[in-house]
């Protein structure tokens, strides 16, 4: 879906020519962003831009007093929001409330901090990465960095390189099973992007 991302891409050479190929003109598109926009949930919206905001703001402040009270505070409002409204995806909230940019990958990460909310996490956002509405990247990276903080291999490989991967097959299936291409693979679509960005 390229609604959420109609701010980042409407100038991109390879969406004008896609969207022309099939006669939609860039007004058409404007205005089925547009009818897609009033459709959100705005209650999810104003909820998530609320924690997104607190997640990012105490960080940039490094105060970690702060930080582990917002941190809980948003995994108490994530919980609400999965009850009420199920996971706040991309179709749901877009990804932009104003100007401001809240992708949920960072509040999911900082949620494997937290020892007493990280099994409620762990399985109901799988739920939501097997339903197709939460990134399988966002909930592996969660799931590795707490590998991390306890000291064990990681499960998906996708955070902080690769030097806590033990078992390389065990990681391609833990990757297969929740849609991530497999290691080898996932360096050669990162080495064709470096290599496309070059000729730039």
């Amino acid at each position: 879906m390229i609604a959420p991302y109609w701010e980042y891409k409407k100038q991109d050479p390879k969406l004008i020519k896609l969207y022309k190929k099939y006669g939609i003109d860039s007004l058409e598109m404007e205005l089925k962003v547009a009818q897609w926009k009033k459709r959100l949930n705005q209650k999810l919206v104003d909820s998530f831009t609320v924690a997104s905001m607190r997640d990012q703001n105490s960080r940039r402040d490094l105060n970690y007093q702060e930080i582990t009270k917002n941190d809980k505070k948003n995994a108490e409002l994530l919980k609400w929001m999965f009850k009420n409204y199920g996971f706040p995806s991309m179709q749901k909230i877009g990804l932009l409330s104003g100007d401001f940019f809240m992708p949920s990958g960072p509040i999911l990460l900082h949620m494997a901090d937290y020892d007493e909310y990280y099994p409620y996490f762990k399985t109901k956002i799988l739920e939501y990465v097997k339903s197709g509405e939460c990134p399988p990247r966002d909930y592996a990276a969660m799931i590795d960095r707490n590998n991390l903080h306890h000291k064990v291999p990681y499960t998906y490989g996708v955070y902080q390189g690769y030097e806590n991967i033990k078992d390389s097959s065990i990681v391609n299936d833990n990757r297969k099973g929740i849609g991530l291409p497999s290691l080898t693979y996932r360096n050669k679509l990162a080495k064709d992007l470096a290599d496309s960005l070059k000729t730039k």
